[in-house]
């Protein structure tokens, strides 16, 4: 037995698929097909998964600005609305004289408007929540 040497198949294995343009690994391992380095790949793949995070917030702060806009929006009209029943008000006031008549008609007219503020300050609603 002392003339005879054995091989290691799996060594030998290696060396032939490195020899028969197996591109995949380095011969020395320290380098992937593309020619980076492995922890390069793994600190680009952090960031990648960094802006990726990055991108789903500033996405969802947009979409919030959108909404928040829409409620503004919403709020404005409302107010709006009521802005111009006051400026009926107002101009109700300034046609009546002074005869007890016609304050009582402005009586009842104010009235009839204060209902209309009421209603319009309580239809104002944005995704099922009262705004004013």
């Amino acid at each position: 037995m002392s003339g005879i040497t054995l091989k290691n198949p799996v060594v030998n294995s290696v060396s032939i698929a490195i020899s028969l343009g197996r591109k995949n690994i380095d011969v020395n391992g320290t380098s992937l097909s593309t020619g980076l380095k492995a922890s390069n790949d793994v600190v680009g793949s952090f960031l990648g998964h960094n802006l990726s995070d990055r991108a789903k917030v500033s996405n969802k702060i947009y979409n919030s600005l959108g909404y928040s806009s829409n409620i503004a929006k919403t709020a404005q009209g409302g107010l709006y609305s009521i802005a111009q029943t006051l400026t009926d008000m107002l101009g109700i006031i300034n046609s009546v004289g002074g005869s007890k008549t016609a304050v009582r008609t402005l009586n009842d007219m104010f009235q009839l408007k204060l209902e209309q503020v009421s209603k319009q300050t309580n239809s104002v609603e944005f995704d099922g929540v009262k705004l004013l």
